[in-house]
């Protein structure tokens, strides 16, 4: 599985695991972001593709940074400290 798709697929998941948090229904939020509840049950169950426009209507619903829902791990981003030269 390409890198991409498993991001996408832990974003599907981080906003599953937000929306049981806060006690939000997928039918309630689809249409308080403006999507058909079955269009949004196949963007959050990953039979469709989700792109950045479904993200943000997401977030701005929650009032939140994408930052919530993006897996990102910077163990691999090199120290730009160990860069520099004197």
């Amino acid at each position: 599985m390409s890198e991409s798709l498993i991001v996408a697929s832990r974003i599907k998941t981080h906003v599953k695991h937000y929306m049981a948090a806060t006690g939000i229904k997928q039918c309630y939020l689809a249409k308080e972001i403006g999507y058909d509840p079955k269009r949004f049950s196949q963007l959050i169950n990953g039979r469709v593709p989700m792109g950045i426009d479904d993200l943000a209507r997401i977030c701005k619903y929650f009032r939140i940074s994408a930052d919530v829902f993006i897996p990102i791990d910077c163990s691999s981003v090199p120290d730009s400290q160990s860069k520099k030269t004197a």
